[in-house]
């Protein structure tokens, strides 16, 4: 259940594109937005002999200029045709921008975060730099990264598209962990779900055979890796079904997880839930060179979740 959405905003528009996914899923869950801003720093003070270069109360400035911006924006972005809350606050730093956000979000219980995946010029902190890297290994709960454009404005009547999600796994527990936010959220856009397990990025082929049906009735050759690995993906997607009709599997023999990853999800209304802590495959990837290259990569939303127990 989603009952609280952060949206971190820096004063970009690229930021704000955001937005338009908050709004769309506060209509559809009853959800609360909370909009929270880190109140700048003003730089230190540097006087001239004989006269004063800087404002004497830059904190003022920045703190009412600040305010007016995150107001401007919860009155532009409050749906007028939902009971459901948005509120916008201008947090006090207590230590680095991520570490702020991510008390914020503990504070209010947030269920899902959503930041731009895109971020250009001086003002956009967001990603991808150290912000969203560190809030992204700390972050409480499932992040959703979308795309952001810093040369055109949200549209506050267009509805963000989801057709399809991709879910990588690799045969751990862990990397299942993105499987029911990955419904919880997706659901609501009516998409088909496919489990995707790339066979050269399984690490730990051990594990994998366990999840199946043990060790002592398997051997992996080169005969048998297909077959078993489309029975641990028919397997998860028996207890998804529970829960929704609309799944499927796929098995890649060859080549990297990334580009596996990337090709699946090429279209830009389908988007990607993965797992980004863990033991082997493909929970080892925050922030190495697969996940790295996913959420730069892909053309449409990412969903990052941390799972609660890393090994």
């Amino acid at each position: 259940m989603i009952r609280t959405i952060l949206v971190p905003l820096d004063g970009s528009r690229t930021a704000e594109h955001a937005l338009p996914w908050a709004r769309f899923l506060s209509r559809r869950t009853g959800a609360g937005v909370r909009l929270a801003r880190v109140r700048r720093i003003p730089p230190a003070p540097v006087a001239g002999e004989g006269m004063t270069t800087y404002d004497p109360d830059p904190h003022a400035y920045i703190t009412n200029e600040e305010n007016e911006y995150t107001a401007a924006i919860a009155k532009t972005w409050l749906d007028p045709d939902s009971e459901t809350t948005l509120t916008a606050e201008l947090l006090e730093p207590t230590d680095s921008i991520a570490g702020t956000l991510i008390r914020y979000a503990e504070s209010v219980a947030a269920d899902l975060t959503l930041m731009t995946s895109r971020s250009h010029g001086p003002m956009s902190r967001f990603l991808f730099g150290s912000v969203a890297d560190d809030y992204l290994r700390r972050a409480p709960g499932p992040t959703l990264l979308v795309q952001g454009d810093a040369a055109t404005a949200p549209d506050p009547t267009v509805e963000p598209r989801v057709g399809r999600v991709v879910v990588p796994l690799d045969g751990s527990a862990l990397s299942e962990q993105a499987v029911t936010p990955a419904l919880t959220l997706f659901d609501w856009y009516g998409c088909e779900i496919t489990l995707l397990l790339v066979l050269d990025a399984v690490d730990d082929l051990r594990q994998l055979m366990e999840r199946v049906d043990g060790l002592t009735s398997h051997h992996w050759t080169a005969q048998s890796a297909l077959p078993i690995a489309s029975e641990y993906l028919q397997r998860v997607a028996d207890r998804l079904r529970q829960e929704t009709s609309k799944v499927r599997t796929k098995v890649v023999e060859h080549g990297s997880a990334a580009d596996a990853i990337l090709a699946e999800a090429a279209d830009p209304t389908t988007a990607v839930a993965l797992a980004t802590h863990g033991r082997g495959g493909l929970t080892r990837m925050i922030f190495g060179s697969v996940a790295d290259k996913v959420v730069r990569g892909a053309a449409g939303p990412v969903m990052v979740v941390r799972p609660k127990r890393d090994e």
